[in-house]
This record gives C-alpha cells, sequence and structure tokens, in this order.
C-alpha cells in the first residue's frame, strides 16, 4: 500500500503523449499519507497532457460507492482528491455513464 507509479507512453502513429499514474492507496491512512498522495499526483500531472489515472484508491469518491456513509479513509482523501482531478478537469467516466449503480 502507499505506491504510485506514473509513466509516459508515447503513441508511435500520433506521437501523443499519455501521462497514466497507476494509484495504490493506503489501507490505513493518516493525514500526511493523503497529503503526500494528493502533491505527488499534482507534480506528476499537468492539463497540457493526456491524463489518465488507474488504480487501487482504497478510497471512494462518493457515498454511493460504500452503500451509505463514506468512512474515516474516504473523508481524508477527499480534500486532496478533489483539488486534484478538478484542476485537471478530470472525469470518472463510469460514474459518469452510471451516476447510481454501486459496483
Amino acid at each position: 500500500p502507499g505506491r504510485l507509479l506514473n509513466v509516459h507512453i508515447r503513441h508511435t502513429v500520433d506521437q501523443n503523449t499519455y501521462n497514466v499514474s497507476i494509484v495504490y492507496g493506503w489501507t490505513t491512512v493518516r493525514n500526511s499519507n493523503a497529503l503526500q498522495l494528493g502533491s505527488l499526483l499534482q507534480k506528476a500531472h499537468s492539463n497540457h497532457t493526456h491524463n489518465i489515472i488507474l488504480g487501487d484508491f482504497n478510497f471512494v469518491e462518493l457515498p454511493v460507492d460504500r452503500g451509505g456513509q463514506l468512512h474515516g479513509r474516504d473523508t481524508l482523501y477527499q480534500h486532496q482528491w478533489r483539488e486534484f482531478t478538478s484542476s485537471l478537469n478530470l472525469l470518472d467516466p463510469f460514474r459518469l455513464q452510471f451516476p447510481h449503480k454501486r459496483i
């Protein structure tokens, strides 16, 4: 737990570069962990690249994903995650397509 891998992949045909981060979030998290993850993601990404964020985050953004209330781990990450995603205009394609489905 607590890993972030960031790679840049260049498409050989169109020459676009894709900035990909794979996150494995802490299962036991402290506020400093959430701040560190937010900071590392902010440093690794900009709104001038094609950003893709994948992984096992070990937190959720919305109560629908918990089937009720968020727990402490979710709320610790929430501020940093929302700041990061809003700064890059990132969207969750699954949540856009299925706004109320719990999975």
